[in-house]
């Protein structure tokens, strides 16, 4: 007696405790994806209205049964509610249609029956009791069975609109969410999103005909690594391109990396000159940053006086000589002619007074001509370099020693009363002084002069001359 009186006892408290545990205890939650068509609804949960819509939001819900139902505007629900058992960690997912209200036709007035005379009355009872009679061995025709639809119906939709729908790997031209008609058979369906991961990645489904679709679902999750990335371009060539001197191509390279700090070089490419370093910051606030890198052509001409009798030259340039006097006047003969520069082992061309049998007697110049080609920049910054020297030898029957020289470039004054810093004692070490040509040339010819200005009184030495 005791003992049952225990295992009594035992029992109720193990219903006691399982109550307790479905009154109070968490009991997780799930997650419920609803669908409508069109898209668009408000979600009511248990008769409450939520703030999500369909199609574009998924809820955790406790676990537990819930009915769920959507509205939009004056449609209607079909079905107006569903049902849904949550399962703890599960999913499920509802679908409804949305279609206008009903059309009611207005009721008739019922007309009441006629009456009909009691002889008819009887004569029509025994029509009906001979015809039961005869129709005893009649069968009742067996209702006919409905027409099976020849295609199946396939829902697609996914967490994100408008994603690209493939079907066996070809592509549709519906996105999503789409309801396609399509021939009974086995297909693997997949649903793209550019920068976006597909979960899952696809599925296979299996269509036979049937007025209710089947129904496939596809989550979509931004792919945080496809949009970390560094675009490196070289122009107007090829060039190579490395990022933290590792080789990522030529040309154009897109290169994937995490966060952080890198340093994009490029290699060298012959006949150009090539561009500097850039140091780039991949970031979530810049994760696709653009680098470009240019290539200048490298533009190089010289003139070097070797002897009165030859001249060395490197690229495609030619020279003038003659007097200046208010104007250039062409002339060989008067012009500055390639001496010995004095006191040194080196030549060079002698600029002084121009012609001494005229009043003003003007002063020397040389003129040198050379074309930049269309892809050498004509802004980049190509630089003048002139091995001029200045000699301590006056002109005849002057008592100053002044050194005034003019350069221009394209006919426009680049120095004026310019003073060479190095004498002649310097040249056997080749000083040179050197200018930035930067928006001084254009594409096609160009002219760059020297001469002696009108109130020079000393001897200078030009020894070579060059552009690169």
């Amino acid at each position: 007696m005791r003992t049952a009186l225990w295992i009594l006892l035992a029992i109720v408290l193990l219903m006691a405790g399982y109550l307790a545990l479905e009154r109070w205890w968490p009991i997780g939650e799930g997650t419920l994806v609803v669908l409508s068509d069109p898209p668009g609804a408000q979600v009511w949960l248990d008769l409450q209205p939520t703030t999500a819509l369909t199609n574009s939001a998924v809820l955790r819900i406790p676990a537990g049964w819930h009915s769920v139902t959507v509205r939009k505007d004056t449609l209607e629900a079909d079905p107006f509610a569903v049902a849904v058992d949550i399962r703890p960690g599960g999913r499920d997912t509802v679908r409804f249609h949305l279609i206008p209200p009903s059309i009611r036709l207005p009721e008739r007035p019922v007309k009441p029956p006629r009456v009909a005379p009691p002889q008819v009355s009887k004569l029509v009872a025994a029509r009906r009791d001979s015809l039961a009679r005869a129709d005893t061995t009649r069968v009742t025709p067996r209702p006919a069975r409905p027409l099976l639809p020849s295609t199946a119906a396939l829902e697609i939709s996914s967490t994100l609109l408008g994603a690209r729908i493939y079907l066996n790997d070809s592509l549709r031209p519906e996105v999503t969410p789409v309801t396609l008609r399509l021939p009974p058979g086995t297909y693997a369906v997949r649903a793209a999103l550019n920068g976006y991961l597909s979960d899952p990645r696809e599925q296979t489904v299996r269509l036979v005909p049937s007025t209710a679709p089947q129904f496939v679902f596809f989550t979509l999750t931004e792919d945080r690594a496809a949009h970390r990335e560094i675009v490196i371009e070289t122009v107007p060539v090829s060039g190579p391109i490395l990022v933290d001197n590792t080789p990522v191509g030529e040309g154009k390279a897109v290169v994937a990396r995490e966060f952080g700090i890198y340093t994009v070089t490029f290699g060298e490419m012959e006949g150009y000159r090539t561009p500097p370093p850039v140091q780039v910051s991949l970031t979530p606030a810049r994760p696709r940053p653009e680098v470009k890198g240019a290539y200048t052509r490298v533009f190089h001409v010289s003139a070097q006086a070797e002897s009165e009798t030859g001249v060395k030259t490197e690229g495609e340039l030619r020279w003038e000589t003659g007097v200046y006097s208010n104007a250039a006047q062409l002339n060989a003969s008067l012009g500055p002619r390639v001496r010995e520069i004095p006191g040194t082992r080196k030549s060079g061309w002698e600029l002084a007074a121009g012609d001494p049998n005229r009043n003003p007697v003007g002063g020397d110049y040389i003129e040198f001509i050379f074309d930049l080609p269309p892809d050498a920049a004509a802004d980049s910054p190509l630089g003048l370099r002139l091995y001029l020297y200045r000699s301590g030898r006056r002109y005849a029957l002057t008592v100053s020693s002044r050194s005034e020289l003019i350069v221009t470039v394209n006919g426009r004054k680049f120095l004026d009363g310019y003073r060479p810093i190095h004498s002649v004692t310097a040249a056997d070490y080749d000083r040179y002084e050197e200018w930035s040509l930067q928006g001084m040339l254009k594409p096609g010819e160009n002219r760059v002069m020297i001469r002696t200005s009108d109130d020079n009184t000393l001897y200078h030495y030009l020894w070579k001359f060059e552009i690169r």
